[in-house]
């Protein structure tokens, strides 16, 4: 039977708050950091519950086999073990306000239990929305509209999007209609032909440079009260690259390794894309997060892959580098007051780099290792197991913790990538030596 740890700290952010909050993801640490910088107080939902998460929040529910059914979790009321629901119920007395990060819009159990909970008001598309925003056919109109393209694909009614040139595509790559992460991509190892489930898509592999671009929609009530359509008012909140498997090791080649910036594009590159999130915007009805993940080929042409209506893992540089909050507009714009100075679009204090440091091996972190790693500093490491970890085996593959590096952002992008990569390998390397002592 899966059970639900709860944990409590004593955490009270300076400024008073603006109420209690949840964070639900498969690791929400990061989230719960930027709603806590937006003055929120924080009950964290997620798989780990790992050490800063419970030093930020002031209560942590740990669902360690994450997508399970919820009728699963165990019912009996023990001290530090109780079903989510009971949890819930005890400690929120108001609609709290639910921001949901990665895996959690893949767990449809999940979903419906905090769109349907009295006290929760679920800040998420619905599930009309999702069902739009994970269409790929959707994705390449319109990119096509604005002047993007998106790679040549193959669905259960046949192939759309553009031929690349040919110096530029490579092989052909399986991916799931729901999916995240990286996870569920695999090559094809023979040319595709039509797949008979529309639960996947086959897709010409792109060569370039990921980019996550983060956009917070937000709309004008103003508009459709003169009679016309409310519009989007989409705001850029930065840009972000990802690690390649040449420059972070990962146990897959297409998983999430860390990402780094943020990064200037040029202003022809920002209208456009731009334009592609109003888009988006207007088909769906999306409001707050807007993550879609772009290639840039080796001809300068930008490719759309994804869209992501959640908080993302790369939004964490925006809020380390200064340059903005992502929980605090995707709260303005479901109408929480937020300050106006973490509202704003500034200038960025560094540039940020952050990788995932996955087990090499099977690896057991002992009690003592465990300590080791709680005592790192937390300006250069996070997602840090708890006291829960230790005496526990993380097979082969399994995140162990996120290094976190910092540059000057004068720098230009090739020496700031190549100093921040060096930190991060520094840092890995310290944490390999507790791990294999």
């Amino acid at each position: 039977m899966n059970k639900v740890s709860v944990r409590h700290s004593n955490f009270s952010p300076i400024g008073g708050g603006s109420g209690r909050a949840l964070a639900v993801g498969v690791s929400a640490r990061a989230l719960v950091a930027a709603l806590t910088d937006s003055n929120f107080r924080v009950i964290s939902v997620d798989a780990f519950g790992d050490q800063d998460t419970q030093e930020n929040a002031i209560q942590t529910i740990i669902l360690p086999q994450w997508g399970t059914t919820i009728s699963e979790l165990s019912l009996q009321p023990e001290p530090e073990t109780r079903r989510l629901a009971e949890s819930s119920d005890t400690y929120l007395a108001q609609n709290y306000p639910v921001f949901w990060a990665g895996g959690t819009e893949n767990w449809p159990e999940m979903v419906t239990y905090l769109a349907g909970h009295p006290k929760l008001r679920l800040l998420a598309p619905s599930e009309d929305q999702l069902k739009l925003l994970r269409s790929a056919r959707l994705w390449a109109q319109v990119a096509q509209q604005a002047g993007l393209g998106f790679p040549e694909s193959i669905d259960h009614l046949g192939p759309f999007g553009q031929v690349a040139h040919q110096s530029i595509k490579s092989r052909w790559l399986r991916k799931k209609v729901i999916g995240g992460g990286g996870f569920g991509v695999t090559i094809s190892e023979q040319l595709p032909t039509i797949p008979q489930s529309s639960c996947e898509y086959f897709q010409q592999e792109i060569c370039g440079t990921v980019m996550g671009v983060n956009f917070s929609v937000a709309w004008n009530r103003d508009s459709a009260g003169t009679g016309r359509d409310a519009m989007p008012e989409v705001t850029l909140m930065g840009i972000v690259q990802s690690w390649s498997s040449d420059q972070w090791p990962g146990p897959s080649e297409f998983i999430y390794r860390g990402s780094w910036g943020p990064i200037a594009i040029s202003q022809s590159l920002q209208d456009r894309l731009s334009h592609l999130a109003q888009l988006l915007a207007t088909e769906t009805g999306i409001t707050g997060w807007l993550q879609m993940d772009c290639i840039e080929d080796q001809h300068g042409q930008c490719w759309l892959l994804e869209v992501n209506p959640r908080w993302t893992a790369g939004m964490e540089v925006l809020l380390r580098s200064g340059v903005t909050n992502p929980a605090a507009h995707h709260a303005a714009a479901w109408g929480y007051p937020n300050p106006s100075s973490l509202l704003q679009v500034r200038q960025p204090n560094s540039l940020i780099g952050k990788a995932i440091l996955y087990a090499p091996c099977k690896l057991l972190l002992t009690s003592q290792r465990v300590d080791q790693l709680q005592s790192l500093p937390r300006e250069r490491f996070a997602d840090i197991p708890s006291d829960q970890m230790k005496d526990r085996w993380l097979d082969e593959g399994s995140p162990i913790l996120t290094v976190l590096a910092s540059c000057d952002p004068q720098l230009s992008l090739p020496a700031a990538r190549k100093v921040l990569l060096d930190q991060l390998q520094q840092s890995a390397r310290q944490v390999a030596g507790f791990l294999m002592s």
